[in-house]
């Protein structure tokens, strides 16, 4: 495969050396191009009702991802929610905080391959990017939807009268999920589970299948 120009890269000094080691690293996503254009088409095309910029206001946004700190944090996770707070769950954290006790108030989705459908879990509402596979909207009619802030991004969507909002965050959805619970008017955010690293074997705080066999990286 040939790959593009690098998106960042890694330095590594060896002992005694004077000049580091420089690595290029290529980032490249799990989806084609060609399949997230034609994705936020499809659903940009099918559905009203994009999320917009809200005012601002006082409640507390609780943005759990999937990571192996999440255990650890569901007892502080569940007091803030029965203090008022909102959870957002991200990816498979929907299943897991309900198998908990704790009912998610939204469940963020944002990777496009059609896997993702199976992380579709219990919430009171349903946030799904507009390049997640079609197939995330006919398991779950009632999502609405949201944008990335990616490229051109705007010259895919139909003729659209009303207001929305583009999402920054640089396209991960732990990222994302901050910025999106900003344009929602939440000022107040605490994150959990967002360790983005390994426990021993465990990538998550449950069995996720769809990550099997990603590459990882001793940093």
């Amino acid at each position: 495969m040939q790959l593009p120009f690098h998106n960042t890269e890694i330095r590594h000094m060896n002992p005694g050396q004077t000049e580091p080691l420089v690595f290029p690293v290529h980032l490249l996503c799990n989806t084609s191009d060609e399949d997230i254009y034609a994705n936020i088409r499809e659903n940009s095309a099918a559905r009203g009702g994009w999320v917009k910029v809200e005012d601002a206001h006082d409640r507390i946004a609780i943005i759990c991802g999937s990571g192996p700190s999440l255990m650890d944090t569901l007892p502080e996770i569940r007091a803030m929610k029965e203090a008022g707070g909102l959870v957002f769950a991200l990816n498979g954290a929907a299943a897991f905080l309900y198998e908990h006790g704790i009912m998610p108030d939204y469940q963020v989705l944002i990777d496009a391959r059609i896997g993702t459908a199976d992380l579709i879990g219990p919430a009171k509402h349903h946030l799904f990017a507009s390049q997640v596979h079609p197939e995330c909207f006919r398991r779950e009619p009632g999502a609405q939807l949201w944008h990335l802030q990616v490229g051109t991004i705007e010259a895919l969507f139909p003729d659209y009268e009303g207001a929305y909002v583009l999402i920054g965050g640089a396209a991960s959805v732990g990222n994302t999920a901050t910025c999106l619970s900003y344009a929602m008017g939440f000022r107040d955010v605490h994150c959990f589970g967002y360790d983005s690293s390994h426990r021993g074997e465990a990538g998550h705080a449950f069995p996720q299948a769809m990550n099997n066999g990603d590459p990882c990286a001793i940093v």
